[in-house]
């Protein structure tokens, strides 16, 4: 029998195209809540958790710096709440940089916003986030933002609809096909990345976001979460920082 589907594609290629798809989005950073990590499974104890029956490999989440414990020389502990729970982890000290300007630089940002981007570990019985970057929120819209995209992600993990699957109520989230030039729209996505397929070959390191921002004319912010929710969507990658871009292959 023809291992060969319509439109002449040979099935286990793709098959193998959608496996690899699959486990790039599951590796691309996944925007949740503290109690959703906090509620997280693993199936060996230790290094693959699970969030909502999907496998999660890094993840990204914002809160408020409630504490900042360096007593310890090698490391400090950061307490973050975001609302819907706490959660405490370390955040190892370079030998290459004081202890104490480590431990006045995160205390700066107590009670403020950030965002932190790591993976979900096991350490002395409880979970904990390892390599954690934290970076400050510049704009409260990020947070909005952020829990909006949260959401998303568990309505489309769960085969949720975005406008909650009856009633016809009208949807939190904008359509891809809406015409409006805003993030989330198809419009503004698709001039984002037609750009993007025109800069990113002479830009190794990754498109600026600010420089993507300054050549379309479009707000930084508005830049920042509309790459953000390509990102989400397996479609973009993070190049050298949090503020510069990559295009997947197949895109």
């Amino acid at each position: 029998m023809s291992n060969y589907g319509e439109g002449g594609f040979h099935a286990d290629d793709h098959q193998d195209q959608n496996s690899s798809q699959r486990v790039f989005r599951e590796n691309c950073l996944k925007p949740v809540t503290i109690k959703q990590i906090n509620d997280s499974v693993s199936a060996n104890n230790d290094n693959e958790f699970s969030i909502n029956g999907v496998d999660i490999a890094q993840v990204e989440f914002v809160g408020v710096i409630r504490r900042v414990d360096g007593e310890r020389e090698s490391s400090i502990d950061l307490t973050i709440e975001d609302g819907t729970g706490s959660l405490v982890f370390k955040k190892w000290t370079d030998s290459a940089q004081p202890h104490q300007e480590v431990v006045e630089h995160y205390s700066a940002m107590a009670e403020k916003w950030v965002r932190v981007c790591g993976s979900i570990k096991m350490f002395q019985d409880r979970k904990t986030i390892t390599n954690p970057r934290i970076k400050l929120v510049a704009n409260y819209n990020q947070v909005t933002n952020h829990f909006l995209r949260a959401i998303a992600v568990y309505a489309d993990a769960q085969g949720l609809t975005a406008n909650g699957g009856s009633g016809g109520q009208k949807s939190l989230f904008v359509s891809e096909n809406d015409d409006s030039a805003g993030p989330g729209s198809g419009q503004f996505r698709n001039r984002l990345l037609d750009f993007l397929r025109a800069n990113a070959p002479s830009m190794a390191e990754g498109v600026p976001t600010r420089y993507i921002a300054e050549s379309m004319g479009v707000a930084f912010d508005v830049v920042e979460a509309e790459a953000e929710l390509l990102r989400d969507d397996g479609i973009l990658y993070n190049g050298t920082d949090d503020n510069t871009w990559m295009l997947v292959e197949q895109y």
